[in-house]
């Protein structure tokens, strides 16, 4: 069984500076129909957000 993903920052992925940068990037990509590439996405997107909640002095902790 795969090992499920966690709210953790993807080292193999790219932060993007902040959100908007990275919906920007996303949706230069559409439509994404290959699953490397949607993961890719998700996985920058992740990212991105926990960078921007530790800016924001919030986790994802936080909003359990």
């Amino acid at each position: 069984m795969a090992e499920s993903l966690q709210p953790v920052r993807q080292s193999l992925y790219p932060t993007l500076p902040n959100l908007d940068a990275c919906v920007n990037a996303i949706t230069t990509q559409l439509p994404i129909t290959d699953t490397n590439h949607l993961t890719a996405a998700l996985m920058t997107y992740q990212n991105t957000l926990l960078q921007a909640l530790e800016h924001s002095g919030r986790s994802y902790e936080d909003s359990q």
